[in-house]
């Protein structure tokens, strides 16, 4: 038995109805006739006796019953049937799903999975909320034994228990307390003052380096301007040097020049001398001298 229709199926049936098997393309009509003359005794047909279709032989449709059938073969199915008890009926087969979208089919896990955790215990149930009033969720102590585990009680409700539980103490267990707590209090005073004390040791050498730091930028400074001064007071020597020996230099070849330009200079007055003294000889007499 399944969600289709069976290979083979056997039915009972009286005046007026219709045995269909889809899948043998078998069809079973009475009205009121043999099972012999279904086909309409037409000329052309090759019907059988033991079926309806023509050449065709299922030994399955000769155990069917209809009016039509003998009477002693009926009453003897008649005798020989039995109520069956206890039957188990069941569905055999697999529903068609219905085509979902992607949402709904993300959708639809989801929900799975939320309803798979909340069986198992995992998840609780979402707490509903109220428009006003209190809600509160109540828990049987049998469903712990069904799978579901019960929640917790909140912190504070285990805190309120501790409180209740507590005795008065007697004098030596306050003193005792005291005591706990004024040793306490002395090694916090302890942590604190070791604290300070790391932090102020921290800031002196925090200090020190920042002023030695410092001392070195000033002592670099300085020597970077001494260095520089330096520099600049010898390149300033130097164009004085060069300077001197450039006008020492120009002297000597205004010096060697003049020379050069002297023996020139001396032969022409000597040629200019020997000329007056020429013509001083022609123009004057000579004197006559007296015995």
């Amino acid at each position: 038995m399944g969600c289709g229709n069976s290979k083979n199926q056997i039915h009972v049936v009286s005046t007026g109805t219709t045995v269909d098997n889809t899948k043998t393309g078998v069809t079973l009509k009475n009205n009121d006739k043999s099972l012999n003359d279904t086909r309409g005794g037409s000329a052309s047909s090759k019907a059988s006796k033991h079926s309806c279709d023509s050449g065709f032989d299922d030994d399955g449709y000769n155990k069917v019953i209809t009016e039509s059938s003998k009477p002693e073969k009926i009453k003897q199915i008649e005798e020989l049937f039995k109520i069956p008890r206890d039957l188990e009926l069941g569905v055999v087969g697999q529903a068609c799903p219905q085509r979902l979208s992607a949402k709904d089919k993300e959708r639809l896990q989801e929900q799975r999975i939320l309803a798979t955790l909340q069986q198992e215990g995992l998840i609780t149930r979402p707490m509903s909320r109220a428009t006003f009033g209190v809600s509160f969720e109540v828990i049987e102590a049998s469903s712990v034994d069904n799978g579901f585990l019960p929640r917790r009680p909140p912190a504070r409700l285990a805190k309120l228990e501790k409180r209740k539980k507590k005795r008065k103490l007697t004098e030596e267990e306050i003193q005792a307390k005291m005591a706990r707590a004024e040793e306490r209090r002395k090694e916090r005073e302890q942590q604190r003052l070791a604290k300070i004390q790391a932090v102020t040791m921290k800031s002196d050498i925090t200090n020190a380096l920042s002023s030695q730091t410092a001392h070195q930028e000033t002592v670099k400074t300085e020597t970077k301007a001494k260095i520089d001064q330096a520099l600049e007071n010898r390149e300033k020597r130097m164009e004085e040097l060069k300077e001197k020996l450039r006008r020492k230099e120009e002297h000597a070849e205004a010096v060697r020049r003049r020379r050069a330009l002297a023996p020139i200079q001396t032969n022409d007055e000597e040629e200019a001398e020997l000329i007056r003294s020429r013509n001083f000889t022609e123009d004057t007499p000579i004197p006559m001298i007296k015995p």
